[in-house]
C-alpha cells in the first residue's frame, strides 16, 4: 500500500485457485506476503515509477497472518489444500492476547522550532546525507528581503516539506503530488523576513532507476519575482528523530500549535497487542516505552499503528507523538483490530473536525 492509495486486497478465491494449481503440479512457490508484518521505525520505503509513492507502515495487505500474526479466513482456507491429504497437521499455534486502551491523554508538548540545536551554515542547501543524517526532519533557514513576491520553487524537494514565513506556515509541498512551488507574499514588513522550509525524509526508494535517492532539498531554492535568483546564506538544523533527539526535549503544559511532540501516559493492568488509532491527527510519528511505532498519516488508507504487546508493560507506560500539523489534539485510543482501508475524503475530513 501507498500513502493516499487505495488498501490492496487479494481475492482469496484466486489465491487457492492459483496455489491449489502450482501445488498439484509439484511447483515450488512463496506466499508474498504470508505474515502482514509492519515496517517499525523509519523503515518503510518507497517505489518511484511515474511518481514518488512513499508505502504506509503496514505491511499487511490481506495476508493470512494479520499484523499481529493472527490466523485469517484465508489462512484456514490454504491450510486446509496445503494439508489435504495430511492427518497429522499440528494444532495451529494461538495468538498473543488483544486488548484495547480506551483513552490516553497527553498532557504534555513541545515545539519542534523549541528542539533545535547548532545549525550547519552553507551558502546551498545541503541534503540530509551531507548532514551525516539518515531520517527525520531537516530545517532549512535563511532570511529574505521584505516585500518579497513571487514563485518559491524548491529544486527537488525529498519528500515532504512545511514552508514558513516569520513562523506561520504558508504552505506544503508533496513530492508524491510532483508539487515544487508555491507563491508567497508577505504584507506589512520592513524588515527581512525568515524563510523556514521543514522537510520530512518520508521513505527511500526500493528499487529502480531512482534508486539513488537521497533526502532535504537535494537541488536549489529559487525565488521567481521581478528577478529570478537562488537564495542563499542558508542555516540547517537536523532533526533526526532518534533516540538522542527525543532525549533532550523539554515538556511543557503550555498548548503549542504547528510542529510539535506531545507527551502523555497511561496505565495498563495486563499487556496485550493493540493497534493505536491516529485517524483523529495529522502526519507523523509515534513512539511508545521508546519504540518507534512508524509513520502515521491522515491521508490513509492506513489509520492505525500496531502495538507489539511485548513493547508494553503492566504498570505507567509512555508515550510520545510527534505531528507535522498539531491541531489541539490532546488524547487518542487503542482498538483490538486495525484500521488499513481508510482514505481521508471530505466526508471523513468534516467527521474528525467535529
Amino acid at each position: 500500500d501507498h500513502w493516499g492509495g487505495k488498501h490492496h486486497l487479494g481475492e482469496t478465491s484466486r489465491v487457492l485457485d492459483e496455489i491449489g494449481s502450482m501445488f498439484r503440479s509439484g511447483a515450488s512457490f512463496s506466499i508474498y506476503m504470508f505474515h502482514g508484518g509492519t515496517s517499525f521505525g523509519f523503515g518503510s520505503g518507497a517505489n518511484c515509477h511515474d511518481a514518488y509513492a512513499p508505502q504506509t507502515t503496514s505491511y499487511d495487505y490481506d495476508a493470512p497472518l494479520d499484523e499481529a500474526g493472527r490466523t485469517t479466513p484465508k489462512f484456514l482456507a490454504l491450510r486446509e489444500i496445503l494439508g489435504a491429504g495430511n492427518p497429522d497437521l499440528p494444532p495451529i499455534p494461538g495468538h498473543h492476547p488483544i486488548i484495547e486502551i480506551p483513552e490516553i491523554q497527553l498532557t504534555e508538548s513541545v515545539s519542534l522550532f523549541d528542539t533545535m540545536s547548532t545549525p550547519t551554515r552553507s551558502a546551498m542547501p545541503l541534503s540530509m546525507e551531507a548532514l551525516g543524517q539518515q531520517n527525520g526532519c531537516v530545517l532549512y533557514r535563511t532570511q529574505i528581503p521584505p516585500y518579497s513576491k513571487g514563485k518559491l520553487i524548491i529544486d527537488e524537494l525529498h519528500d515532504y516539506g512545511q514552508v514558513f514565513i516569520n513562523g506561520q506556515r504558508i504552505g506544503t509541498l508533496d513530492r508524491r503530488l510532483k508539487e515544487n512551488s508555491l507563491l508567497i507574499d508577505p504584507q506589512d514588513s520592513d524588515d527581512l523576513l525568515t524563510l523556514d522550509i521543514l522537510v520530512e525524509a518520508m521513505g527511500r526508494v526500493n528499487y529502480g532507476p531512482n534508486i539513488l535517492d537521497r533526502k532535504g532539498i537535494t537541488q536549489r531554492v529559487i525565488l521567481e519575482d521581478v528577478y529570478t535568483v537562488s537564495l542563499m546564506g542558508w542555516e540547517i538544523f537536523s532533526l533526526p528523530l532518534d533516540e538522542d533527539h527525543l532525549a533532550s526535549l523539554n515538556f511543557g503544559s503550555a498548548e503549542v500549535s504547528g510542529p510539535a511532540f506531545h507527551r502523555g501516559t497511561f496505565t495498563l493492568g495486563e499487556t496485550g497487542d493493540t493497534f493505536l488509532d491516529m485517524s483523529h491527527w495529522n502526519k507523523g510519528f509515534v513512539w511508545v516505552n521508546g519504540y518507534n511505532l512508524g509513520r502515521f498519516w491522515e491521508v490513509g488508507p492506513q489509520q492505525t499503528l500496531y502495538i507489539p504487546g511485548v513493547w508494553l508493560r503492566e504498570g505507567e507506560n509512555e508515550i510520545v507523538v510527534f505531528d507535522l500539523e498539531s491541531s489541539g489534539r490532546e488524547s487518542l485510543q487503542a482498538l483490538s483490530e486495525p484500521i488499513l482501508d481508510q482514505l481521508l475524503t471530505p466526508e471523513t475530513a468534516s467527521a474528525r473536525a467535529s
